[in-house]
């Protein structure tokens, strides 16, 4: 079911074509990625949330009212529906006999879906650092996104701050993510395309 936006600092929301993005690194494979976020999402596992939830009347017209009584039964349904769709780029969905629901500006969890990615035991032997791997990628991006990572920072003070931020949110939820020292995450940038800043997408 659909989780209202949380306000506060322990949850970030990421769209979920970057969640996709991010699942695809981890996972190896963009339809095996597709498969889990739409098992996590049904399943409760992983929460998300929406910008506009609308259910549409035999016409296609909005209900209002009275008539959104059976809403939040249908969303228990929504993501194993068989008429179910999903357009990734454009962070929407919706199924189109349950009343036929839609579902636009799609976020999830994101230190739910690291948290996942690292447990699912899809990950190859040997490789526990994917899951904060796609935990720092998606980090750095939008610290870059937003201006938050100077021109000329040096990498070690980069990875010094992601430090900082990993730790804040492993102690957030520590059940979820493991925090990683500023030295193993240096010595990986370059690995993961984070190094240098130019670089980053």
């Amino acid at each position: 079911m659909a989780k209202a936006k949380d306000k506060s600092i322990t949850t970030q929301w990421i769209w979920l074509i970057q969640a996709l993005q991010e699942a695809t690194r981890a996972l190896g494979s963009k339809r095996l990625a597709r498969r889990r976020l739409k098992q996590w999402m049904a399943t409760g596992e992983l929460p998300w949330s929406c910008m506009s939830l609308d259910l549409l009347d035999e016409q296609g017209r909005v209900m209002t009212g009275p008539q959104l009584g059976s809403l939040f039964l249908l969303l228990n349904l929504f993501w194993d529906a068989t008429s179910h769709w999903i357009d990734w780029e454009d962070n929407c969905a919706g199924e189109n006999e349950l009343g036929a629901v839609q579902v636009m500006g799609i976020s999830v969890s994101r230190e739910r879906l690291c948290a996942l990615l690292m447990l699912s035991g899809e990950l190859r032997a040997g490789e526990n650092s994917r899951g904060a791997a796609a935990w720092i990628t998606a980090e750095v991006r939008q610290m870059n996104a937003t201006g938050e990572i100077p021109a000329d920072i040096k990498i070690t003070d980069l990875a010094r701050r992601i430090e900082q931020r990993m730790a804040d949110a492993a102690k957030r939820d520590p059940l979820s993510l493991r925090a990683i020292k500023w030295k193993s995450i240096r010595n990986q940038l370059v690995e993961w395309g984070l190094w240098p800043v130019t670089l980053i997408k």
